[in-house]
């Protein structure tokens, strides 16, 4: 009776045990989908305001879409680290958004005090939009 009773706590252990993994390998999975998803939409949002930035006519316009840049970068590195992968495409990625966020964020300070863009900023600006259409 005793290994009956023994032999059947063992079962509903290793069903209990397994049913736990598979629910948690399920979550981690949805909160990677999650991540790639998001980092994917916010990818998309710095192409469209940086192609807005390069167009904008105005340093009032264009340090606001520029801000718009820099805090869609961030928020994209943000779910870019919550993926579990390792490859050359996501490192670029990563010094990609850096980048963006970095000279976006240098771009707004200099529109906030009133100063046109140059036509070397204005460049690179078209230069980085071209690299986020192929993103």
């Amino acid at each position: 009776m005793r290994k009956r009773t023994l032999i059947a706590i063992i079962i509903i252990l290793g069903l209990y045990t397994y049913k736990k993994q598979r629910d948690y390998r399920q979550a981690s999975e949805n909160s990677y989908n999650l991540a790639f998803f998001e980092l994917v939409n916010y990818v998309d949002n710095v192409e469209v305001y940086l192609a807005k930035s390069i167009i904008s006519n105005s340093p009032e316009h264009g340090a606001e879409t520029l801000t718009y840049v820099w805090r869609e970068a961030n928020l994209a590195q943000s779910y870019l680290s919550r993926l579990p992968i390792n490859s050359n495409e996501l490192e670029n990625t990563a010094k990609f958004l850096n980048q963006v966020s970095d000279y976006s964020f240098s771009l707004t300070r200099k529109t906030i005090n009133g100063e046109e863009l140059s036509q070397e900023e204005l460049n690179n600006l078209t230069d980085l939009h071209n690299y986020s259409i192929e993103l």
